[in-house]
């Protein structure tokens, strides 16, 4: 049968009422609810313990057996919680796989999707029954030249659509000789090729405009009066483009390092200028997916913290700082500060529970009262709306109101967003699945870019824990010509439509006249060039002036 079915049914209607489906939504994801919302519900309490979590997702398997199958992937597990001895705790996810194939109708697929490495590194900590239902087992395997040259086409199609004239070969300006030289075996992988690909685009691109450059230089010498920064009526038609070979630079020594598009820009430069901008698209994704506090869990949003936490090399973090509760216990942590702030503890708690909210500030009392911290900090953005006389805001108010613990109140979600950035390319580093600027990235080299980048310094959050200070007085960039310089500083050449569109997308509540004129104003200034100068937006390109 269904389990607590008149509820589960009643939840299912309130999610067509306008006025109730946010909290039908928040019943069914297992949110801990105060008395009257369950009530408004006609539920008798919260979905609190991982049997009735199951059973209802048994629910949704049994009502849509006849239309639809439930499909949960299981995706970037290397960063998920350890054991005692560092391993991951695999078998936590495998005992819920086992549960779920033994009772749920056959309607559910189960994807868990791991690196091979990791796989084999933690493959003997499995119990064997929970092996056995494991069917079938794919290994992704490399793909071929014929492969790798489709995987090419299909990226260049739209480029070669726009094309005048068209193109006899689909992965033109690319070649089947390129891969075969850089993979002689025959074999290789979908993101080396596209890593190879790009790195041959980049070189095409720069030997293009440098050809172009050596032209205006060789004609400056011939023709008084005619400089590199106003050239005469020469633009780039097809035939240029089709003499200039992608494994062959140009060696023309005419053009001076000044004005040699590409050169001089030092690979940690273009690393960073690529992890800046991989992070504004995070960004402006997790902005996107995250629109409510309840969209994340209080311990999900403690171990963000701590990711931040460790990639800024604060000393001394631990978890479970409110050890004396089972509940929340894994919603605090707690951490190490120069002296005289010495140990900080931080607790976050977005239950509007009133019962809850009572007894996780009981918590809070009694590591108080045993001197485990020096401060203690509560994060909440959902407002605390209980009455003053009962027991719950007596507490927090003896506790945070009249005392050196501090309740930092969040604002809005933009802390949130940082963290929940950061937190997905910490899964995307661990899954090495992590590229920038043509490099796989490692956790340690990801905590470095965090540090280097100075990002996370404009988080609110760690500005109110005390770990960002900012003493730097210099006058920040304009986040447009920041963003426009991180581009060429990444792809060294582009067309200037290409990058004023790539621009708006990024600020699109900018007209493009706007942007315009911030790439004119670097160009003033420059750090920019066009080429050809007297040439139309459509057929301009730019590079970055080493």
């Amino acid at each position: 049968g269904i389990h607590r079915n008149k509820e589960f049914f009643g939840v299912l209607y309130d999610l067509t009422n306008p006025e109730r489906h946010h909290l039908a939504y928040q019943w069914l994801r297992g949110e801990d609810l105060d008395e009257e919302d369950l009530k408004t519900l006609g539920v008798r309490g919260s979905i609190d313990n991982e049997d009735d979590a199951q059973n209802i997702l048994i629910n949704f398997g049994r009502i849509s057996s006849s239309t639809k199958p439930i499909v949960l992937c299981f995706d970037q597990l290397d960063n998920i919680p350890r054991l005692p001895d560092g391993s991951l705790d695999l078998q936590a996810l495998f005992n819920v796989n086992s549960t779920l194939n033994t009772r749920f109708p056959n309607n559910l697929l189960i994807i868990i999707s791991i690196v091979t490495n990791t796989w084999r590194r933690n493959l003997k900590k499995l119990q064997g029954a929970d092996l056995a239902r494991l069917s079938p087992k794919i290994l992704l395997k490399n793909i071929t030249l014929e492969q790798a040259e489709s995987l090419w086409a299909s990226i260049l199609y739209q480029l070669h659509q726009q094309a005048e004239p068209k193109s006899t070969s689909p992965i033109y300006p690319l070649t089947r000789q390129d891969l075969e030289q850089e993979f002689p075996g025959g074999k290789t992988t979908p993101r080396q090729t596209l890593s190879l690909g790009n790195k041959l685009i980049q070189r095409y691109k720069t030997q293009v405009v440098n050809s172009e450059l050596s032209r205006i230089d060789l004609i400056s010498e011939d023709t008084e009066g005619v400089k590199i920064s106003e050239p005469s009526t020469i633009d780039l038609t097809s035939e240029d483009i089709e003499r200039v070979s992608i494994s062959e630079p140009s060696k023309t020594e005419s053009t001076t390092k000044k004005d040699t598009a590409g050169e001089s820009i030092p690979i940690e430069d273009k690393r960073l200028a690529s992890f800046k901008l991989k992070w504004q698209k995070e960004f402006q994704k997790t902005e996107q997916q995250i629109t409510r506090i309840q969209d994340i869990g209080e311990s999900e949003l403690i171990g963000m913290l701590r990711e931040a936490l460790e990639a800024l090399e604060v000393r001394g973090i631990k978890p479970k700082f409110l050890s004396s509760s089972k509940t929340f216990a894994s919603y605090s942590l707690s951490y190490q500060l120069p002296s005289p702030q010495g140990r900080i503890a931080v607790v976050w708690g977005e239950t509007s529970n009133g019962g809850s909210l009572f007894y996780m500030m009981k918590a809070c009392d009694k590591a108080i009262q045993g001197n485990h911290c020096q401060t203690l900090y509560l994060i909440r953005h959902t407002k605390i709306s209980l009455k003053r006389d009962t027991k719950g805001y007596k507490l927090y108010s003896q506790l945070f109101n009249a005392s050196r613990h501090i309740h930092i109140k969040l604002d809005d979600l933009s802390s949130v967003h940082y963290l929940a950035t950061y937190h997905s390319l910490v899964n995307d580093a661990c899954s090495q699945e992590l590229v920038i600027a043509n490099k796989t990235i490692t956790l340690t080299e990801l905590k470095s870019l965090i540090r280097e980048s100075v990002i996370l310094q404009d988080c609110p959050l760690l500005k109110d824990l005390n770990i960002i200070s900012i003493v730097d007085n210099k006058v920040p960039l304009n986040p447009v010509k920041e963003f426009v310089l991180n581009v060429l500083k990444q792809d060294q050449v582009i067309g200037l439509k290409v990058l004023i569109k790539t621009t708006h997308r990024q600020f699109n509540r900018l007209k493009e006249i706007e942007i315009q004129q911030r790439i004119k104003e670097l160009c003033q200034e420059n750090e920019l060039k066009l080429i050809p100068v007297d040439g139309s937006p459509e057929t301009q390109s730019v590079y970055l002036v080493p």
